[in-house]
């Protein structure tokens, strides 16, 4: 009974939820499908409480089915039917994946390999890439009997985090239909403005891994100084684009799905840059190598925001501390060029 009474609070929060923005959806679910709408939890309850919980249930999944048909399994070829042995062999989870990031997941590759090897990958990747809470193990879905509440609960997290995975070019009326009626942000991004916001994610991916491996390389200080020139002339051509991307569409300054994940992409590689430049500075011989760490640690220091207090002596006063610390950091400093 508890568990069944766990799992309806997990349906309607996070599922009946999620399914009931997607009006086109749910019309669609309300005709014949090929899933089950039965209850598949008792929770001893009586008879006509039960029937209401089996509509409320049939509902969800079958909305939640559509969805997955509709944004990832119909672009391959895969017949997802349900959310129990459609789903072992790892294929689904994979289009999932690939739906929302086209560039982590190779169909072809995935079609070759047994079912635990994709389960893994597809769980690893929905993780570390995608931030989806890792609910399941391979060792859970690849079985005769999948639990089907389980998957349910997992698939749900995809629709709340990307509501509106990638869709071809050659979608037709009903995909259209079923677009207009998701309330994503990124709906309020033109088709073009997404190809661009795709194709700069896919840019400064490369250009990371490109660093990684220039940073990497054997070589003098002076051959990895024209390296890093080389990658920050190309990261600052990229910038005014970026900027003009990353422009909040909605009025409380929030970014669609694809801005956020170019978002993401950029400060990691802002980041790898900063830390190599520190990095070689630090290289310098003698007391340039002093210099170059002194110099940025006094950049961060000038980036840092300052706290504004009600009362302006508070805000005074940590200005004051900053200066002081400054000073301590340009003796110190100087002490090490002259001993």
């Amino acid at each position: 009974i508890v568990l069944g009474l766990i799992w309806t609070i997990i349906l309607y929060f996070q599922i009946e939820e999620l399914t009931s923005n997607l009006p086109a959806l749910q019309a669609l679910s309300n005709s014949n499908s090929s899933v089950d709408s039965t209850a598949s939890c008792e929770t001893g309850s009586p008879p006509m409480k039960r029937k209401v919980t089996n509509k409320f249930q049939g509902n969800a999944k079958k909305a939640l089915l559509r969805w997955v048909q509709c944004t990832a399994a119909k672009d391959f070829g895969i017949e997802v039917k349900d959310f129990g042995s459609s789903w072992r062999s790892g294929v689904a989870f994979q289009a999932v994946v690939h739906a929302i990031r086209p560039d982590l997941v190779d169909m072809e590759v995935v079609r070759r390999r047994n079912n635990r090897e994709n389960l893994e990958e597809a769980f690893a990747l929905a993780e570390n890439e995608l931030g989806i809470p890792r609910l399941l193990d391979p060792e859970d879905v690849d079985v005769d009997k999948p639990d089907e509440k389980s998957i349910m609960t997992y698939v749900a997290q995809f629709l709340k985090h990307y509501p509106n995975p990638q869709h071809s070019e050659g979608d037709g009326q009903q995909d259209e239909l079923l677009l207009g009626s998701i309330p994503t942000f990124a709906l309020s991004v033109s088709r073009e403005e997404r190809k661009m916001l795709r194709e700069l994610k896919v840019f400064l991916d490369q250009l990371e891994r490109d660093l990684l491996r220039a940073q990497a390389t054997e070589g003098s200080l002076t051959d990895k100084y024209q390296a890093f020139k080389n990658f920050h002339v190309q990261y600052e051509m990229k910038k005014k684009q970026t900027d003009q991307l990353l422009q909040p569409v909605h009025k409380e300054g929030k970014l669609s799905v694809d801005q956020a994940l170019v978002k993401q992409a950029w400060d990691r590689l802002s980041a790898r840059l900063l830390d190599w430049h520190i990095h070689l500075d630090k290289s310098l011989p003698g007391p340039l190598g002093v210099i170059g760490a002194w110099l940025h640690r006094a950049e961060m220091a000038l980036r840092e925001d300052i706290p504004l207090q009600h009362v302006h002596e508070e805000t005074a006063n940590v200005l004051h501390r900053k200066l002081e610390q400054h000073k301590v950091k340009c003796l110190r400093t100087h002490r090490c060029w002259h001993f």
